[in-house]
């Protein structure tokens, strides 16, 4: 009895250790942006995932606001590339309006398809510098 018990538990535990995995696929990030673009290749910033549908949820916001800044924040253009060998392959992009209030929260959230298993990074970008300093947080993930 005592050595199905042992062996049980030694199955369980190689189970779970292959399991480990197939179940981290959800990678945190965040970004404090004051200027033009955060590149997260760049600020060796990279999150591996494996294979599935990703998305990307989080929210952005005006931290402050610099002499001569636009009342309305420019519109931050936010990108999901692919590091692989050569030229990285860009998975998607779409644009967030943050809003005008300091410390005010914009939500977003968006499915990018099925995904390879790799290694993925973002970029926050501005057309120009609009003296609207931001930060922003989030999760990158497949399902």
């Amino acid at each position: 009895m005592k050595q199905k018990m042992l062996s049980f538990l030694l199955v369980l535990t190689i189970l779970s250790v292959m399991c480990i995995p197939v179940f981290a696929n959800s990678e945190n990030w965040e970004f404090t942006m004051k200027y033009r673009e955060v590149n997260g290749k760049d600020n060796k910033e990279i999150h591996t995932l494996s294979k599935g549908t990703m998305e990307i949820e989080g929210s952005m916001w005006v931290y402050k606001k610099g002499s001569g800044h636009s009342t309305t924040p420019a519109k931050v253009y936010v990108y999901v590339y692919e590091d692989v060998k050569g030229i990285d392959r860009k998975v998607g992009s779409f644009k967030v309006q943050p809003y005008s209030t300091l410390d005010k929260a914009k939500k977003f959230s968006k499915d990018f398809g099925k995904q390879p298993a790799g290694k993925y990074y973002l970029i926050f970008a501005k057309a120009q510098d609009d003296y609207n300093d931001l930060k922003g947080e989030g999760t990158l993930k497949t399902k």
